[in-house]
């Protein structure tokens, strides 16, 4: 089954937006996810990456604020990781970063946050 011109596009305009976004990272996650969840990968690259980041009236570090907030929130630890490295590359700071985590203890407690300093903490020592 060929993809219409329409899906197509999707995929290329997501696949664009996650190399982005992710940079070489997201390239070899999403290659290892693909052997053995094809389909999940083409919804992350359509969907997530094609037609929701792709999408006009937020700048990438907004979008990044939104994400990393609502994994902060979740505690998802492994996505919130990610997203704090595509943040960086999105042209957060550590400052900001560690603003945004700030403002989070009132609503999600300091454990939360702190687990997200952590990571913040290991990313920023990576990089």
């Amino acid at each position: 089954m060929h993809p219409s011109n329409e899906s197509e596009s999707r995929y290329e305009r997501g696949w664009n937006e996650l190399l982005h976004i992710t940079g070489e990272q997201g390239r070899e996650r999403i290659e290892q996810l693909r052997s053995f969840a094809p389909d999940l990968c083409d919804m992350i690259i359509r969907f997530a990456y094609g037609d929701v980041y792709a999408r006009p009236g937020l700048t990438l570090q907004q979008r990044m604020i939104i994400t990393i907030t609502s994994l902060l929130t979740q505690g998802d630890t492994h996505q919130l990781k990610v997203h704090l490295q595509s943040g960086l590359r999105a042209g957060l700071t550590k400052d900001e970063l560690m603003e945004i985590m700030i403002h989070c203890i009132p609503y999600i407690g300091f454990p939360r946050v702190m687990d997200g300093v952590t990571l913040l903490q290991q990313v920023v020592e990576a990089n």
